[in-house]
């Protein structure tokens, strides 16, 4: 059954342009509520210029932004900023006071209620570095700060740009677990870029790909993977011989290193290859389906841009 998704982020032809350059141009989001929308692309390529843009900490130079259903004026922008949590680039802090003072201080500024800063200081396991002087903090405890300031509150729409970054192994699985929990448990939204596919394909359920400020794709996680279908691989005895019987019924085969290779298609169909074959008096020693990874979908959905555009690992 197709899941039904609400829309807490659209936007509408929103561009940047700095001179004569654009580094987003004309992208059309649409963000589902209570999913983990995986913003990916090479550094560079628009993502923290989208994202402050839709926080107003930039100015769009075209295009229109509705979060909650609501166009971000300036009449409303506060009262939707409100309801935003976000962590953008490096977490900031001051490193001379604790970890909670520094909360204390956020949600002041936040108006928020400081009963909430244990709660938040569990989720994001820094009840025992709380009385820790901020400067003394690990990175990956600096990045678990950042997000616990992004989470008082408890807001409706989270916005991460890169969380992971600089972090080892284990912090990032610890901080890609903790994300995660975040739509089921306090039923928020989450918008999060990486320029790492494979953080993106272990957290998100919804997906947007930018490439040089233009957004090549966006729909399900599930749909991208439905690209990852690649060529049909036949290794025969009689290769050549294989190819021409093929042919002959006006099915494309090409010979790669003693293998017939075959576009992507229905298993049904690969079937009756297989009888084609054998009925011809072939023998067919193996028959695979050589799936496309994620780094192979991006470079394909990219034309191969991806090179010389930034860094995608």
């Amino acid at each position: 059954m197709k899941q039904e998704w609400k829309t807490v982020v659209a936007t509408q032809n929103l561009s940047k342009k700095y001179g004569n350059q654009y580094s987003v141009k004309q992208i059309n989001l649409e963000v589902p509520e209570h999913a983990i929308y995986g913003f990916l692309g090479p550094n560079g390529a628009g993502k923290s210029t989208t994202l402050k843009m839709l926080l107003g900490l930039t100015e769009p130079t075209e295009g229109s932004i509705r979060i909650f259903g609501k166009p971000v004026e300036a009449k409303n922008r506060i009262e939707l900023l409100r309801q935003t949590g976000s962590l953008i680039e490096s977490p900031s802090y001051y490193g001379h006071l604790t970890g909670e003072d520094n909360l204390k201080l956020v949600a002041a500024l936040k108006n928020v209620n400081e009963n909430q800063i244990p709660e938040i200081l569990s989720i994001v396991n820094l009840e025992e570095q709380k009385t820790k002087k901020a400067v003394h903090y690990s990175l990956g405890m600096k990045q678990r700060l950042g997000l616990a300031m992004a989470l008082l509150g408890f807001p409706r729409l989270l916005i991460l740009d890169e969380p992971t970054n600089g972090l080892d192994p284990a912090g990032i699985q610890e901080m890609r677990e903790l994300i995660a929990s975040l739509p089921g448990i306090y039923e928020m939204s989450v918008i999060v870029s990486s320029h790492m596919l494979s953080e993106i394909d272990l957290l998100a359920n919804y997906v947007g790909i930018i490439d040089r400020g233009n957004l090549i794709f966006q729909n399900s996680l599930e749909q991208l993977h439905l690209q990852s279908r690649g060529n049909l691989l036949l290794r025969v005895d009689q290769p050549e011989r294989a190819k021409i019987v093929l042919q002959q019924r006006k099915i494309s085969a090409v010979i790669s290193e003693g293998k017939l290779l075959l576009s992507p298609m229905r298993d049904v169909d690969a079937g009756r290859i297989a009888r084609l074959l054998m009925e011809e008096g072939m023998e067919i020693y193996r028959m695979e389906s050589h799936e496309k990874t994620l780094e192979e979908i991006f470079l394909s959905l990219t034309h191969g841009s991806a090179e010389g555009s930034g860094h995608l690992e």
